[in-house]
């Protein structure tokens, strides 16, 4: 689920959804004041930290995989 930006959330359970090990229910969250949140836009842009081979990389195998490491969890 992708959650849209500065857009207000809460979270409801229904009760009996969650048991513990004893099979005791949790009574749940049934409004929208116990859990709830707002998403915020961000402006920070992922960079690069590293690359494999390294950028000017001279005599590199054919075979080798090439790796992009960034400063936070990107998706293609």
């Amino acid at each position: 689920m992708t959650l849209n930006n500065s857009t207000e959330y809460y979270v409801q359970v229904a009760d009996g959804a969650l048991k513990d090990t004893a099979n005791n229910s949790f009574a749940g969250i049934a409004n929208n004041t116990t859990w709830n949140f707002t998403t915020i836009a961000e402006f920070i842009p992922p960079t690069v930290q590293s690359l494999s081979p390294a950028d000017n990389a001279t005599s590199v195998n054919t075979t080798t995989n090439l790796t992009i490491t960034f400063s936070e969890i990107v998706s293609a």
